[in-house]
């Protein structure tokens, strides 16, 4: 029996869409970037040159990511139409959602930041 036959019922469904190769293709990109990602800190552990690059690219990354998610949510020329379709609730779990991250990255950081 394959390995996905015992997972629980469902389970194969939801990670089949969870990744989603079949409608974005990048997928495939964005797991091999995190598979090199991942690689090289291995590879190159804590070295200062390293360390340095990350805290400096880093949160620029960030703000970049966020400011450019915005700029795609603003250009929707429907989106005072969206928000009162789908009502306040989504507005409010999109608002939390983004401060969520924020506030785990900021907390994050600062946990980096104590150890030596």
């Amino acid at each position: 029996m394959g390995g996905l036959a015992r997972c629980p019922k469902g389970f194969a469904s939801q990670l089949s869409s969870l990744l989603a190769v079949r409608k974005d293709p990048n997928v495939l990109a964005y797991l091999a970037c995190l598979a090199a990602g991942i690689a090289l800190g291995v590879v190159l552990g804590a070295r200062p040159l390293l360390r340095r690059l990350q805290q400096r690219f880093l949160p620029a990354a960030i703000l970049g990511l966020l400011f450019f998610m915005g700029v795609g949510i603003g250009r929707d020329p429907d989106l005072p139409a969206k928000i009162g379709r789908f009502g306040w609730n989504a507005l409010v779990v999109a608002v939390l959602a983004v401060a969520g991250s924020v506030a785990a990255v900021w907390g994050l950081d600062r946990l980096a930041r104590r150890r030596p």
